[in-house]
């Protein structure tokens, strides 16, 4: 295994960044595995307000929230003031009816108010469900906008815009609450944020505080639906709290100096509101709200605004978000410059990275510090808080998702040919929110939480080499000769091989041979054909395109030569999976087998020999 201490030249000192991997594996008479960490877990603390208190008495001048007004000035909270104003909201809160079962529901993005209002709710026993903007701003997600409030029926919604918002707030109960930071709605009364921060503190805040329940529910996280509609996940204190701490524990880093964070993911999601966001909290850190999105180049500008103004110790992002912000790195010598000035680590999650994309970052890098940065990744889900693997030593090559955190474990469940991942400890959820019968689904006899996601070892003969991700298996299939075909790692494959293509349908269950539904990558067809009014009509019909894919697929089969990964025929498609039909979430993950399923008429022109539009590399 690659040592991180010494893994090249410009890495002596990565040693005492990040803990050393180490397993314990036990083999189960049944044929499962159990795998855990060999570092023991570290003691971690009762609730998440601790944080906040132990750094506002630490370090009260400390920049900790921060964010960019439209002039482009920043605005920003040192602890001492974070905690006055949540103390202030808390006071508020407690004179409410608000607790257990009427928790209160975040609609819009991430903003200090969302911030605020959330660490002075869960200082007080009080969950917090933010829920996704885009279930509120587009009429065609609010069909699940209406699910997630019939499942967590808030006592208080608070939204930064009451215009922007007013049809979502159609759907709020009338008997609840409404807090506006700005534009109050025309529709329906509502109560201005600065109100709520006119209360005086007192001892009430105090004693709810000491009285707050680790295993209580603190937030409700609604699944992104990649598999059905959004669940709502119970997080408690407990959950996070362990899971900061391993983190701390993994990344040394973290508590060597105090992190800046810059960040653009949302915080209805586990990653951005537990895992990032914790990172500066835990630590006593910096936390910089970006609110750029990795989507389109105008969407994007904030985060490169962002990262030109402040240097991140740790930098959080998915495949796509890097790839973005690469471009722009390699053309833009001060962007460059501000972000590796500071950098120990780069840390990416949500979907698998493209080997070309790892090489490219790790280029950049080299450039500017004349070394490599450290790239790591995990494992999780929003029922885990969300960490539950880590990669956190050097490997040269993307995929692998690392080794359980302390204090959790990993057992490696026999199923078909593959390994099914389950997992216990501190940061798994207890259940979901009022859903007894999907929380009973969701865990087997023993206990284990049933991710439905299949690994396997890196070596077996080396457990702390760490895992490697094999996709869902509820993705997987099999041809018409009784293989099974890992969609998953088809599909990260088939894309890293084909830069025109940003996105496939895998498909050929029962059938001989191997098909993708391609979703062409319009900006690098823009790019590369030179034309930057291209469409996708236009692109999907174009034979040089089809050419260049043509010899991407035959490179790509030389390499994949077995019928479970060998393409035989691809066909780029207009009808794209899409939000509003329930086929992506709002990550824009693709529920492959729903896709598909809408789409048999394509897979029956995929196959059908006469067809022109197929190309057959």
């Amino acid at each position: 295994m690659s040592d991180p201490g010494v893994a090249t030249a410009g890495h002596e000192i990565e040693a005492t960044r990040f803990a050393q991997p180490s397993a314990v594996l036990e083999n189960l008479p049944d044929g499962s595995m159990l795998l855990r960490h060999g570092l023991a877990p570290a003691p971690y603390d009762r609730q998440v307000g601790d944080w906040l208190r132990r750094w506002s008495d630490a370090a009260p001048d400390r920049v900790f929230l921060a964010a960019w007004r439209e002039d482009g000035s920043i605005e920003s909270l040192t602890y001492a003031e974070t905690r006055n104003l949540c103390d202030r909201l808390s006071q508020a809160l407690i004179g409410r009816d608000l607790g257990a079962e009427r928790p209160i529901a975040i609609l819009s993005e991430k903003s200090l108010s969302h911030a605020l209002l959330t660490l002075a709710a869960l200082q007080v026993g009080i969950p917090v469900a933010p829920l996704s903007p885009t279930y509120s701003l587009r009429a065609e997600a609010r069909g699940r906008l209406k699910v997630c409030l019939e499942a967590a029926t808030p006592g208080l919604v608070l939204v930064e815009d009451g215009d922007a918002f007013e049809e979502a707030l159609a759907l709020v109960d009338p008997e609840t609450e409404i807090v506006h930071v700005q534009h109050p709605p025309g529709k329906r009364d509502s109560t201005d944020f600065a109100s709520l921060l006119s209360a005086t503190a007192g001892e009430d805040v105090d004693g709810a505080f000491d009285r707050v329940d680790p295993d209580a529910p603190a937030k409700i996280l609604f699944t992104s639906g990649s598999t059905g509609v959004p669940k709502p996940v119970i997080n408690t204190h407990r959950m996070m709290c362990a899971n900061a701490t391993a983190q701390a524990q993994l990344y040394p880093f973290l508590t060597a100096r105090p992190p800046v964070v810059v960040d653009w993911q949302p915080w209805h999601h586990c990653g951005g509101s537990s895992f990032n966001f914790h990172a500066a909290l835990a630590n006593g850190g910096s936390y910089y709200i970006d609110t750029g999105k990795p989507t389109t180049a105008q969407a994007f500008a904030p985060t490169l605004r962002a990262l030109s103004t402040v240097s991140p110790t740790i930098h959080f992002n998915v495949p796509l978000g890097y790839e973005m912000l690469a471009f722009h790195l390699e053309r833009d010598d001060r962007l460059r410059q501000t972000f590796f000035a500071e950098l120990d680590c780069l840390i990416y999650a949500a979907a698998s990275m493209p080997p070309r994309l790892w090489q490219h970052l790790e280029r950049l890098s080299e450039r500017e510090r004349g070394r490599r940065v450290p790239m790591m990744s995990s494992y999780g889900t929003t029922e885990l808080a969300p960490m539950h693997t880590s990669l956190h030593w050097h490997e040269n090559r993307p995929g692998l998702i690392g080794l359980p955190i302390p204090g959790s474990q990993v057992k490696l469940v026999p199923c078909h040919d593959k390994l099914e991942l389950r997992a216990r400890g501190p940061n798994v959820t207890p259940g979901y929110f009022r859903a007894p019968a999907a929380t009973q689904a969701a865990f087997d006899a023993e206990g284990w939480y049933m991710t439905g996601d299949a690994v396997r070892l890196c070596d077996p003969d080396d457990p702390a080499r760490g895992l490697v991700f094999e996709g869902r298996l509820s993705e997987e299939f099999k041809l018409s000769t009784g293989t099974f075909v890992q969609v998953g790692a088809v599909r990260t494959a088939l894309v890293s091989a084909c830069p025109l293509v940003g996105d496939a349908l895998i498909v050929g269950e029962n059938r001989n041979t191997l098909g993708a539904l391609l979703i062409l990558d319009l900006k690098e067809g823009r790019s590369r054909f030179g034309d930057p009014d291209l469409t996708m009509e236009a692109l999907v019909a174009m034979e040089e395109a089809h050419a260049a894919i043509k010899a991407d697929l035959a490179r790509y089969n030389a390499e994949n030569t077995v019928s479970s990964r060998r393409i035989a025929a691809a066909m780029p498609i207009l009808d794209i999976p899409s939000l509003r039909k329930g086929e992506t979430t709002d990550k824009g993950y693709i529920n492959q087998r729903l896709a598909v399923a809408r789409r048999a008429d394509l897979v029956e022109a995929l196959y059908d020999a006469d067809n022109s539009a197929v190309i057959r590399p």
